[in-house]
Formats: structure tokens, sequence, C-alpha cells
């Protein structure tokens, strides 16, 4: 199987995109992918989501992405602008990556759950070959990214609560814990709620009255 074909299958690149080069890297060990489509390619926009003609592209990115066999892996491509008819002239958003990000989306989740697994984040940055800043950054906006879709969930009239738990874990040094409640059958944290018990006792059914409101 050629290379190219073997890193399509294996990353997902999703028509009109294709993989036209594979170039490795010996001396750095790393891998990097040139990414193109054809001229007469649409792409949609990022507003509307309406296919739309080529404008022109931005100038060259690159994503890093899940290493081969320990070798660097990068996505190197131009992403199209495109003209569309009620939001004029914009860049599209890449399906393997979110917008203004440097990794793909397989990358980060393979990010955070490394930092899910691993209690120390410089250890995470060792195993990822990253830093902490850029570890930092990642997991903020993922904690970002779900306190939005919790809010959004809450407004969803198909929500509802079946099963809950309430959970106290430590946190630090010292006697500071995190109060956290979870929807069960949706695995979706709730509230998490910061104590330390010498300044702040803990209370879970206060915790629980503030979250909901429970008929009389």
């Amino acid at each position: 199987m050629e290379l190219t074909n073997f890193y399509r299958q294996i990353i997902g690149i999703e028509q009109p995109w294709q993989i036209s080069e594979v170039k490795i890297d010996t001396l750095d060990k790393s891998v990097h992918l040139n990414l193109s489509h054809a001229p007469s390619s649409q792409f949609p926009c990022k507003h509307c989501k309406k296919l739309c003609n080529l404008y022109d592209h931005s100038k060259e990115r690159t994503w890093r992405h899940l290493d081969t066999c320990d070798h660097y892996t990068y996505l190197h491509a131009s992403l199209p602008r495109v003209q569309c008819a009620e939001h004029g002239v914009c860049t599209i958003e890449p399906s393997w990556s979110r917008a203004n990000s440097r990794f793909t989306l397989q990358f980060e989740s393979f990010i955070i759950d490394t930092l899910q697994s691993t209690p120390v984040r410089c250890r995470s940055a060792m195993q990822l070959r990253l830093s902490e800043e850029q570890l930092k950054r990642i997991q903020r906006q993922a904690v970002e990214r779900g306190l939005s879709n919790r809010k959004s969930l809450k407004q969803d009239a198909l929500y509802t609560v079946r099963h809950v738990c309430i959970d106290e874990k430590s946190l630090f040094r010292e006697h500071h814990y995190v109060s956290i409640l979870r929807l069960y059958n949706l695995s979706i944290i709730l509230r998490d709620v910061f104590q330390f018990v010498f300044h702040t006792p803990h209370d879970g059914e206060s915790i629980m009255t503030d979250e909901f409101s429970l008929p009389s």
C-alpha cells in the first residue's frame, strides 16, 4: 500500500481533501503530510455551512497529529477562503482541527486522555513531548467547551435527571477538596464546588439544594 493511501485511511482525511505528498525526515524523526484539493472544489462557509466557491487560499499552516512509530507527524495545508453570498469572504474550518488550533482533533483528544490518567502535568508533557504551557492551554479550552456544553444541555427540553452521584475528591496538598455533582446516565459533571475544610465546612445537602428545585 502506498504511503499516501495508508495515511489517508488511518487519519481519515475527508473529500475533497487528499494527501498529495508524504515526506519522512529521518534526522528529525518526523513525518510531514501535505494536503491539497482539486481547483474546482467547493467548501462550506463556516457561518452558514452552505457550499461556496473557492476565492483564494490563506498562508500554509501546520498541525501536529498523533505520532507515527515514535516519529512526530505533521499535517500541512493552505486553508481555502470561500466567497459566501451571505457572509462574504471567509476562511473555512478544517475538519481535522478546531479553529486557530495547532493540533489535530485526534491529538487533542489523546492529550486530554493522557492528562486524565496522569496526575502530574509535567510528566504528561514529557510523555507527549509538549510544553506545560501548551498542555495548560488545551486543558483550559477543553474545560471551557465542557462548561458550554453543560449549559446548553440544561436548556434542552429533553434534559432529564434520573440518577445523580455526589462525590468528594482531594485536591492539592493539605485539606483541599472538590465536591462533584455528576449526572450518572450521561456521565456529565453538573457542578463542582471547591472546599477548604478549615474555612468552609462540607455541606452536600446545600449543593444539592442549589442545583435542583425539588417539587413540594
